[in-house]
């Protein structure tokens, strides 16, 4: 009767070796140099995105002001001009005015 193995793979030379030279130090230092190349990879992909939103929003507007010849034709739109600056200045409220205190209170 042969005796069954205990291990059922061999190693090969080099893996020996390798083995044995093992450091964790520097197994650590190789899994911190992955996780800092990937932050700096999702760095830079960010850094792309913001930079495409920024030259998009630097193109020709997609929006018109209103100037006050809309929104005076959108109030009154079978008018004059002249016609709205009056109608304008007769609804207008009447000017504040600040009341001058006197010096004398103390």
């Amino acid at each position: 009767m042969d005796p069954s193995p205990v291990v059922a793979h061999t190693l090969s030379a080099e893996m020996v070796e390798a083995l044995s030279t093992f450091n964790p130090a520097v197994f650590v230092l190789n899994e911190m140099l992955k996780q800092q190349l990937a932050m700096t990879q999702r760095f830079i992909d960010s850094s792309r995105h913001l930079h495409c939103s920024l030259l998009q929003s630097l193109g020709p507007p997609n929006y018109r002001y209103t100037t006050l010849e809309d929104t005076k034709e959108a109030r009154y739109p079978h008018t004059h001009t002249h016609t709205h600056t009056l109608s304008i200045r007769q609804h207008r409220g009447h000017r504040l005015r600040l009341k001058a205190q006197s010096s004398s209170r103390r």
